[in-house]
């Protein structure tokens, strides 16, 4: 019988708002049925990151799972922003040939990323002290906070 072997990619969380948040990413082997297996021999997936960056990620023998994490680069700031999405993707990048039926399942993921509100307050102050009915300095200050 040829055993069937699928690898799934998922992601830590679909929706994430905020700087330095960071995704971990799985890569899962399974039989035909969905059950998670462990690995006959090393399995090396080729994960590719939101940023284009990859990296190798190994299922070794004996494992059902491997992990890798990306840290999301964004600035903060006060400006409103539409929602981006952030995909990844895996494919089988090595030892494929030591496994009879072995594909990608979920090759690709994506999560959405919000941004934060930042409430900006402007405080105005006078310094009314100096000001009488023949004139005077008034004093004004704004501040950002």
């Amino acid at each position: 019988t040829i055993a069937a072997r699928v690898v799934d990619l998922r992601v830590t969380s679909g929706a994430i708002r905020g700087v330095g948040c960071r995704l971990t990413y799985t890569v899962t082997l399974k039989n035909g049925g969905g059950t998670a297996v462990n690995a006959d021999a090393d399995i090396v997936v080729t994960l590719t990151k939101p940023d284009g960056s990859t990296q190798a990620v190994t299922i070794a023998a004996g494992s059902s799972s491997a992990t890798a994490s990306y840290v999301v680069a964004a600035a903060e700031d006060a400006l409103v922003e539409a929602d981006v999405t952030l995909g990844a993707s895996a494919v089988i990048s090595s030892t494929a040939s030591a496994y009879e039926n072995l594909t990608v399942g979920t090759g690709s993921v994506s999560t959405t990323l919000s941004d934060t509100i930042t409430a900006r307050v402007v405080d105005l102050s006078v310094n009314t002290g100096a000001i009488t009915e023949a004139g005077g300095t008034l004093t004004r200050s704004e501040s950002v906070v």
